[in-house]
């Protein structure tokens, strides 16, 4: 059993690693990209029609990626024919969930650029952002599912062939169209994406004997009421509070100049997550499988692993990070040049985010989404609105990240609290084997 969980483990990283390193790498070089071109202040335009994107489709998925990815992991061996109309409910649900969602973001469209962001300039490329929010939604699903599947190896290959394709599309379309070539460039990627992962979800189905059954998978709504909902209602906490305090920087004085700065410092502290993200990725489908299985002392094994390798990874490349913080900056252009105090916070949130996240693991192994959000994401996201009206007027982009280390330093202790009791008796994790 222990050769099959290190051989598992190490497959899982080896492609997770690979896709992980291209999907990240392109992006990096693509907003290096569009943010040398652009300028800081455009850049920061840039960056809110993002993360108007990245809102919405997280808010119209209701966490059925993780969903998918929770499930499809814990029944794929034991009961194909469940794992087959929980498929065919998330298909489905994914699908009314994009339209909905595509609905909402143009009703909402004018009132976000004219209120929300004081940039009514900006309502025509958030119409073509749709385009790009409609396939991300429905990519969400695929990821999740190939996850459930540990279907590593076609969960890179996916990444890897849309991130080399869109490179081409993130220098042309800026180059020529500026801003709105830069958006249409987004929507364009996030359609490659869809393909390629719709391509090798296909497959990985047929090698697994499995199929997307439309056919009772409502019958499956259970685990929307029990895990994607409280996991939505996360999302529905976390974002409009990701949103806001980004709002809340762009309309400051030369506000979108200091996102342009905040949004370039995000972007290196994605690539900081990167092992955090890898780590966690392979760990929760590996982990409900054992769980699920019964194998408590594999379980624990993984999971002081997790724990120990992302503590003390991160703390090393959160220092190099910082060390190199100059040069990295100005891969983004002059303007950039300023912003190390502002990476300083936002690699310390890192770091506790990365330790939190890790943590988090026995929370979703155990379902307990409704526990996650009232008592996790609802203290972290009311922290982080009120530090950052707090400290965001008086420090711009730096005071939202010193608002980001501090909520997510209060979560990191909420979490402690919460999962101490699991680490000291297991009973609820494994509850046959310690009848047993």
């Amino acid at each position: 059993m222990a050769i099959s969980l290190k051989y598992r483990l190490l497959v899982a990283l080896r492609w997770n690693v690979l896709g992980t390193i291209i999907l990240q790498g392109s992006t990096f070089f693509s907003t290096v990209v569009v943010s040398n071109l652009l300028g800081r202040a455009v850049f920061g335009e840039y960056g809110i029609i993002q993360n108007t994107v990245m809102t919405f489709a997280g808010l119209a998925q209701l966490g059925i990626s993780g969903t998918m990815t929770r499930f499809i992991s814990e029944f794929r061996g034991k009961d194909p024919a469940r794992t087959a109309r929980i498929l065919g409910l998330g298909w489905s649900f994914t699908i009314w969930s994009g339209v909905l969602g595509a609905v909402i973001l143009l009703t909402c469209i004018r009132c976000l650029a004219e209120h929300a962001l004081r940039a009514p300039h900006l309502a025509s490329l958030l119409h073509l952002s749709v385009i790009g929010l409609i396939f991300t939604i429905l990519s969400g699903f695929q990821v999740g599912a190939l996850m459930g599947l540990e279907s590593f190896a076609a969960l890179s290959t996916a990444y890897i062939g849309s991130g080399l394709l869109s490179l081409p599309m993130f220098v042309a379309l800026p180059w020529g169209w500026g801003l709105a070539g830069a958006v249409a460039a987004l929507s364009l990627n996030a359609l490659l994406r869809w393909l390629f992962l719709r391509y090798h979800l296909s497959r990985e189905l047929q090698a697994h004997q499995l199929a997307i059954v439309s056919e009772g998978a409502w019958s499956e709504y259970g685990i929307l009421l029990s895990y994607a909902l409280p996991g939505a209602l996360s999302s529905f906490s976390t974002l409009p509070a990701l949103y806001f305090v980004n709002a809340l920087l762009a309309r400051q004085p030369g506000g979108f100049s200091h996102l342009g700065m905040f949004n370039a410092v995000v972007t290196l502290r994605q690539v900081l997550m990167f092992v955090p993200q890898v780590l966690n990725g392979v760990a929760l489908p590996i982990l409900n499988n054992l769980r699920g299985n019964g194998e408590r002392a594999a379980f624990w094994k993984t999971f002081h692993h997790l724990i120990l390798g992302t503590g003390v990874v991160m703390l090393l490349a959160g220092g190099l990070c910082y060390a190199l913080g100059p040069l990295l900056l100005r891969f983004f252009g002059r303007d950039f040049l300023d912003g190390q105090p502002v990476l300083f916070w936002m690699i310390a949130a890192a770091i506790v985010e990365a330790l939190a996240v890790g943590i988090a693991q026995i929370i979703q192994s155990l379902g307990r989404m409704w526990t996650s959000f009232l008592t996790l994401a609802i203290p972290r996201d009311l922290s982080l609105i009120c530090l950052a009206w707090q400290f965001v007027p008086q420090w711009q982009a730096r005071g939202l990240g010193m608002a980001f280390f501090f909520s997510w330093l209060l979560c990191l202790g909420c979490l402690l609290i919460l999962t101490a009791g699991h680490l000291r008796d297991d009973r609820a994790l494994f509850p046959k084997s310690s009848i047993e």
